[in-house]
């Protein structure tokens, strides 16, 4: 009866903890070992060769033995790791977001207008991020949370130039004054939304994080954003924009999906715009119609809130 050897897996670490290891050479055969001839001539050899003279060797057929060859282990080797990437540092203005904003998003004007070294850091921030130019920057999260956190601060810092006002409304221009001084162009907030991030940055989720002053505008964060967990950043606020009751009511009735006029303004941003809310919102018909609230242009402003 045949007996039946155990089965054990062979692995990788099996294979490289041995010093040199058998390998078949390729089609290389060892010289088969002659054999003392026996008996009659083999077949196939006239009958007239009779006795094979003494000495004479023949061939028996049999399977070839293959040439092993000893080879050595090859040595792990180390790959030199390249350094770590280097980003703008941002931490200026997240201190001054911690500061000044509130949980809720809202903003403290007051105290902020009132901290002159405060109202200093953010103007050399945004002096140094517009210098600095963030589309010239190479690694696309560096890229896309420097133009996040340019838009933020500087309309924070051009708010708090004719602040106190409780409306947008009432500063002439203001979405179409050129605020922004980068390279050797000069932006409005519509330039900048328009060219850098629907056309250069095309991230969607940015509209849940660029904030205008208004207090239908999506809230600020008490951080600033960062390059190495932006994604994870630009989730959370495109999250707690849908979760704010104030910005999304689905009508079960009349099967419509009402939400803020944030999203009404940057509809060009999702491209497909239904498709893009299906990731964040379920429940609705399938053919469920899409209308707005209406749009509070009131400041952002703690005290009013």
């Amino acid at each position: 009866m045949w007996g039946i050897l155990p089965f054990r897996a062979v692995t990788a670490q099996d294979i490289f903890s041995a010093k040199s290891y058998r390998v078949k050479g390729s089609g290389e055969t060892a010289a088969p070992k002659p054999e003392p001839a026996k008996g009659p001539p083999p077949m196939g050899l006239p009958s007239s060769v009779g006795q094979l003279p003494e000495g004479t060797h023949v061939f028996a057929p049999s399977a070839p033995e293959y040439v092993y060859h000893e080879v050595a282990n090859p040595q792990p080797v180390a790959v030199p790791k390249g350094p770590p990437p280097v980003y703008v540092n941002h931490e200026v203005f997240g201190k001054i977001l911690e500061k000044f904003v509130s949980k809720s998003g809202w903003v403290n004007y007051r105290d902020l207008k009132r901290d002159k070294e405060a109202q200093e850091s953010l103007d050399a921030y945004v002096n140094d991020l517009t210098a600095l130019n963030p589309s010239t920057l190479s690694d696309p999260q560096d890229k896309l949370a420097a133009w996040l956190n340019l838009y933020n601060a500087t309309i924070l810092r051009d708010i708090l130039k004719v602040y106190p006002v409780e409306n947008l409304l009432k500063i002439p221009n203001f979405f179409g004054k050129p605020r922004f001084k980068v390279g050797d162009k000069a932006y409005s907030i519509l330039d900048v939304e328009e060219q850098i991030f629907r056309q250069e940055l095309q991230e969607p989720r940015t509209v849940f994080a660029r904030v205008n002053g208004a207090s239908s505008s999506p809230r600020l964060m008490r951080e600033a954003y960062d390059p190495r967990k932006i994604d994870k950043q630009l989730e959370e606020r495109t999250m707690a924009f849908f979760k704010d009751p104030a910005n999304m009511h689905y009508d079960v009735p009349r099967k419509t999906l009402l939400l803020n006029a944030t999203v009404a303004f940057y509809e060009k941003d999702f491209l497909d715009l239904r498709g893009f809310l299906a990731n964040y919102l379920s429940g609705m018909a399938p053919n469920y119609y899409l209308s707005y609230l209406g749009y509070d242009w009131k400041l952002n402003d703690e005290k009013l809130h």
